[in-house]
Parts: C-alpha cells; structure tokens; sequence
C-alpha cells in the first residue's frame, strides 16, 4: 500500500493550471531496508543518540501528511547535540548507502546549544542503475548565537525517488547555512523552511543540481521572518540536460514584529537541451513595513560570446558544454571531503558523462 502526498506546497497557492502549487508523489509504506549510517569525522563536543518515540521537537513548515508519513516511517532516527559553547570546524559526516529496492526513511534533529559552532553533512547515495525510495526530516535548533554549515548530498540511483526536508528554528543572532545538492534520483526532491525567530538570526539557503535525462527535480524553500534585523538568503543554482525539468520555489515571507528584517532569493538556470522545462515560482510575502525582500532569476543557453571564443580555439559546442558541466561539478567537490568529492566523480563518470551533453 502506499501513500499519496502533496509535497513541497506553496505558502500561498496559485492558479491550479500552473502547475507548481506542490509536487505530488507516492510512497512506499513497505517496511524500511535495515540501513546503518557511518558516522566519521569530527565529534569532539557532540553526542549522537537514537531518538525514542516520544522525543520529539516542534515541525515547521512541512504538510502535516509529509511530517505523518514521515513520523510513522522512520526506522533511522538520531540525535545530535552539539554542546554550549563548543567549536566544531571540522565536518561531522553521516553517510548512507542504499542497495537496489531498499527504502529508508529517516528523521534527525541536530539541537545546536548556545554560542555553539558545527558542520554536518548527511550523504545518501546508491548505484547509479539503483531502484530505491529515500525520504527524510531533519529538524534543526539553533540556540542563541549559535552557528553551523548543514550539507545534503543526495546520489540515488536514476530509478529512485529520493525526498530531503529540512526545518529550523532560529533564535537570537544565530546563523545557519544549508546547502542541498540533489543530483541523483529519478524524481529528487528537496526543501528548506526556516524560522527565524530570534533578533538578528539569519539563514543561508544554497540549492546545486544538475538535472539529466528524465529527471524531475523540485525544490521549495521558505524563508520566515519573525524577529527584527532577521536576513535571509536563497540561491539555486542549475544546469539542466537532456529532457530534464525542474520546479523551483522560492518564498521570503515577513511576519508583523520584524522590522528592519531582509530577505533575498535569486535563481540562476542554464539550459543545455532545447528539450528541458523549466518553472520558476519566486514569492514575496509582507505583513510588516520597514522591510526589504528582493527576488530575481537568470535562465538562460550558453552565450553566443564565449562559445565562439571556444569554438575559435578548436573546442566544439559539445565539448565546450561538457566544460561547463565540469566547472560546476569542480566546485561542488571543492566544498565537501574527499570521499564525498569521489562519489560525485563516480556519479559523473556514470552518469553525465556518458549520458548527457
């Protein structure tokens, strides 16, 4: 049996015939595959538990369907608290490895104590010919003046559904940046709701993927704006092959009580494939003066200019997207360790290299 669910929903709907009010999808209520997480790196100062039923933080954001499939699901679930006062550099790293038809659905709250610093990765990955279902809700507290790096890689198999939401809540002067890269999966799915509750809290939302072959990628960020001097900022960044498509969303929502608040959301596309769709859905949303929200987007092919300089010099058209292609995928290694940057050469060998372009 499974569950239908509407995904990724707008704050605020549109018209129904757009398209782009939420994402539904179905998923499996099978019992999960027995899937163990390899903890390494950095734990100085954290301590990782399991999650008794009972131990629950407030959601945000997300359906309540979402949150009850989820909650009812789980069969991972963790605690990570990071301790007052500590500093945590180095990157705490949580990987997951699927194998074909394995499901998991998985819940982690990262509690962040006051004036704390942290840097989390979560890694799901499976073979690149994988079927597969991967969902999740990690929930984050920010407590005052704390501040943390939370990395989402996602590399399911091209068969697979793959679903990341993340929630926060922010108190004073704490600051959170989070950044999801869902470049697996058949249908990949991922989103950001983020409280900012606390005076001067802000929150950095950073979005990479590169949509190929029949991908449907969606994504829905929403930024809340509760307490004075509180800044946002989100930024997608894409590159979409073949007969891809992406649904992107994009809301800054000031609430009364923030003033002086700020938020920003851009988008920036590159379509590679005359074959792509594309959806762009930027929201702004104001009960509050003294405010400042900005949105904007570049979509786009490959400029004429630097493809006759490449041409110029002896470089093809399809050599000089794979040049593109690379470049991004040269910087995302560049952010994460180097067992993580090798899962994406792999992924790229495999996949975009072979496939697309």
């Amino acid at each position: 049996m499974n569950t239908l669910l509407h995904a990724n929903e707008l704050p605020v709907l549109t018209w129904n015939r757009f398209n782009v009010n939420y994402k539904q999808i179905e998923l499996s209520n099978t019992a999960d595959s027995k899937i163990e997480p390899n903890i390494t790196g950095s734990t100085n100062n954290i301590n990782i538990k399991d999650i008794a039923v009972s131990d629950e933080l407030p959601v945000i954001g997300s359906n309540n369907k979402v949150i009850n499939y989820i909650m009812a699901n789980a069969s991972l679930r963790k605690k990570i608290v990071v301790n007052k006062n500590s500093h945590n550099d180095l990157p705490l790293i949580i990987d997951l490895t699927m194998h074909n038809d394995d499901k998991l659905t998985a819940l982690f709250d990262i509690i962040l104590e006051e004036n704390s610093i942290a840097n989390i990765i979560i890694s799901v990955s499976a073979a690149v010919k994988a079927h597969g279902q991967y969902a999740d809700l990690i929930r984050i507290k920010a407590a005052a003046h704390a501040k943390a790096n939370i990395t989402f890689l996602q590399l399911s198999g091209q068969s697979s559904i793959a679903f990341n939401n993340i929630t926060a809540q922010l108190d004073n002067e704490a600051h959170i940046k989070i950044h999801q890269i869902p470049l697996g999966g058949k249908t990949a799915l991922a989103s950001v709701t983020a409280n900012l509750t606390g005076y001067k809290s802000s929150v950095e939302i950073y979005a990479d993927y590169i949509g190929q072959s029949e991908q449907d990628i969606d994504l829905n960020y929403v930024a809340c704006h509760y307490g004075s001097k509180s800044t946002s900022d989100i930024k997608m960044t894409g590159i979409l092959l073949d007969s891809s498509k992406k649904t992107a969303r994009g809301t800054i929502d000031f609430h009364r009580g923030c003033k002086g608040a700020s938020g920003n959301e851009s988008e920036y596309v590159l379509l590679l494939s005359d074959k792509v769709k594309n959806k762009s859905v930027p929201l702004i949303l104001c009960d509050e003066d003294d405010v400042a929200g900005n949105h904007g987007a570049a979509i786009g092919t490959l400029d004429e200019e630097p493809l006759f300089y490449l041409k110029s010099r002896g470089i093809n058209e399809k050599a000089a997207r794979q040049i593109f292609l690379e470049s991004t995928l040269s910087r995302l290694k560049n952010i994460l360790p180097a067992n993580l940057a090798a899962k994406i050469d792999n992924y790229s060998k495999d996949v975009l290299c072979n496939e697309s372009i």
